[in-house]
């Protein structure tokens, strides 16, 4: 019996060997690390030593559309694969030997995710209706309309925002966010954010808000809710709200008690499934610094976003121990706007756990305004007009894949994709 054993894992050691492998390129996996979704191991390209830029591809080897590169090969080395991420769409790795000149392998079946297995949702933040008006009477209205235009066509089955839809929680912007909603083929959910607070306190924010919300639970606040499509067999989207906004007092909460009594009842109640939290600010990092949070960073000019979800006060108390306890989570938030690129500055910008410290923590950028800062700049720039970010993830039960993008350019960042493992 054991002979057989051995036999059979030799005869799918080269199974998988000869799927990897022609005359051009060879991708060697290293089977004990890869898994379905992302891959460890070398891409070593045969029949040339030149530097060259790699792709993802689909089965017929042409590059996939949108993706920027997976990275450049050096010349007369092989590519390192330190868990690199496969989008839903990828079939294949294309290297690009010369200008003209591509070579691909095929990606295993058994490690592929396909998009039509997938609960599809997209994660938006800071709108910010009447607000920024660089390329029009309202960035936003353009910004946000596009951004579900593009969901609308993927077959998405749910948006959600992280809050920020208005400038100062004027009417007219909750009343622009329903009408670029309405005629959806999905729901699309948002939160309160520090710039919504008047709508919420003077009760324009249930009015054309939480009461339009549909086929949700809601917290006895009337405001917080929590989604649970029958699709996604237990995994669960909670929408919490900011209900407090000040800088000038250090015990002044964002949140309440019974806000957080609530979120604790969901966290425990769904400890076996997967969590996705939709709260408008970022946390400082575990050391207390906020430009080492995710959704936060210092550039060299020594530039941060200032305002984080205030360390160590009491609701932040409570809510970091629920995000240490409860590793199921997968919490959203914006609030800073920062570009995707901005990960340059700090590897946890866009996402982390910390070393598993914490729940998934993942940052949302502005889908009107995101931001940019130089190396040596003490002021941030606003890309309005220019760039649109947001996140794509697809939830596959077991596995979620986030990809981020530009909706504006329609560009896939590739190498600031990342994979969720349940």
């Amino acid at each position: 019996m054991k002979k057989l054993v051995c036999f059979m894992l030799i005869l799918f050691s080269v199974l998988i060997l000869v799927s990897c492998t022609n005359k051009d390129i060879e991708l060697k996996l290293d089977e004990e690390q890869s898994q379905q979704g992302q891959l460890f191991g070398e891409v070593v390209i045969k029949t040339a030593d030149n530097e060259c830029d790699l792709f993802f591809g689909d089965e017929s080897g042409n590059l996939l559309q949108g993706y920027t590169k997976i990275g450049t090969r050096e010349a007369g080395k092989s590519y390192v694969l330190n868990g690199l991420v496969i989008p839903p769409d990828a079939k294949s790795i294309v290297a690009q030997v010369q200008k003209d000149s591509f070579v691909f392998c095929s990606i295993p079946e058994e490690y592929l995710l396909s998009k039509d297995d997938a609960f599809v949702f997209g994660a938006l933040s800071d709108i910010h209706y009447n607000k920024y008006k660089a390329t029009g009477d309202d960035d936003a209205v353009e910004a946000f309309d596009r951004a579900l235009d593009y969901f609308e066509n993927i077959g998405a089955d749910m948006v959600g925002v992280t809050g920020d839809i208005s400038n100062n929680g004027e009417e007219s912007a909750l009343v622009k966010f329903n009408d670029a909603i309405k005629d959806r083929s999905f729901p699309v959910f948002t939160v309160v954010g520090n710039h919504d607070i008047d709508a919420y306190e003077d009760g324009t924010w249930k009015q054309h808000i939480s009461d339009n919300v549909k086929g949700c639970e809601f917290a006895e606040n009337g405001v917080d809710f929590m989604y649970a499509p029958k699709e996604m067999n237990g995994d669960v989207f909670v929408f919490l709200n900011l209900t407090d906004w000040s800088y000038s007092d250090k015990y002044t909460r964002v949140v309440y008690p019974d806000q957080l009594n609530w979120l604790k009842e969901i966290l425990e109640a769904h400890k076996e499934n997967q969590v996705y939290i939709f709260f408008h600010l970022f946390m400082c990092g575990p050391d207390g610094k906020s430009h080492t949070g995710v959704g936060n960073i210092m550039n060299p000019g020594g530039y941060t976003y200032p305002l984080p979800f205030k360390y160590a006060n009491a609701d932040e108390r409570v809510f970091r121990k629920m995000m240490k306890e409860y590793k199921n989570a997968v919490y959203l938030s914006g609030h800073s706007h920062w570009m995707f690129e901005m990960e340059k500055y700090g590897e946890q910008a866009n996402y982390s756990n910390f070393d598993g410290e914490f729940c998934h923590m993942v940052h949302v950028p502005s889908v009107t305004e995101p931001r940019w800062i130089g190396e040596n700049d003490t002021e941030r720039t606003g890309r309005n007009g220019e760039c649109s970010e947001g996140w794509v993830i697809y939830d596959y039960g077991d596995t979620t894949v986030l990809v981020p993008m530009d909706f504006i350019s329609g560009t896939y960042y590739t190498e600031y994709m990342e994979i969720i493992y349940k």
